[in-house]
């Protein structure tokens, strides 16, 4: 820059180099810092992304370790207290049925639950390796039934399709498969 000539700031050359000398010297090691933390904050997300896979053995205590599992992990999907609750519902309704029916509660089977979670959702997958249920062969619920009429049993996926949003079964021939999905909607209020 020619003698008399300034920048934008108002300095000439010299003062320039100077100035931009000390303002890296001064900033470079808040930048680096920063930028080490958002870094370190994404790599955080993307791993959670990731789903997390654990095999119980398929006894009624495991369903309280399951229902821990799953609340921890829908608490940092950012659900709400009522959605975990919803979601510990559910869950333990799903698992008891398992080893209920699936296994004839023999203690020998297993219940594999994959959780992935999201910013404000979270999908549950429960597999077991037991007998099949097929849900279209039991009547729904009458609503306003008289209670002394009503059937004991077969409100468990009539119960989870009430508090998640998504609910499916599939029967297989070697496994079965129930996916549930949770979601935390913004208050309209």
């Amino acid at each position: 820059m020619p003698f008399g000539i300034h920048n934008s700031q108002g300095l000439t050359a010299d003062e320039g180099n100077v100035y931009m000398k000390s303002s890296i010297q001064i900033v470079g090691p808040w930048v680096y810092i920063i930028a080490l933390f958002l870094i370190m904050g994404t790599a955080t997300l993307l791993a959670r992304h990731r789903p997390i896979r654990r095999r119980f053995p398929a006894r009624p205590e495991s369903v309280r370790t399951i229902a821990a599992l799953t609340s921890d992990l829908a608490r940092e999907a950012h659900l709400s207290d009522q959605a975990i609750h919803d979601c510990r519902l559910a869950l333990d309704e799903a698992c008891t049925n398992i080893i209920r029916h699936a296994y004839s509660n023999d203690s020998r089977g297993e219940i594999e639950i994959t959780i992935e979670i999201h910013p404000g959702w979270c999908s549950i997958h429960l597999t077991d390796f037991g007998a099949s249920y097929f849900p279209e062969t039991i009547p729904l619920p009458q609503r306003g039934a008289p209670l002394d009429e009503t059937q004991p049993g077969g409100l468990g996926l009539y119960l989870m399709r009430q508090v998640m949003d998504e609910v499916q079964y599939t029967p297989g021939a070697t496994s079965n498969t129930l996916v549930m999905v949770k979601r935390e909607y913004a208050s309209t209020t």
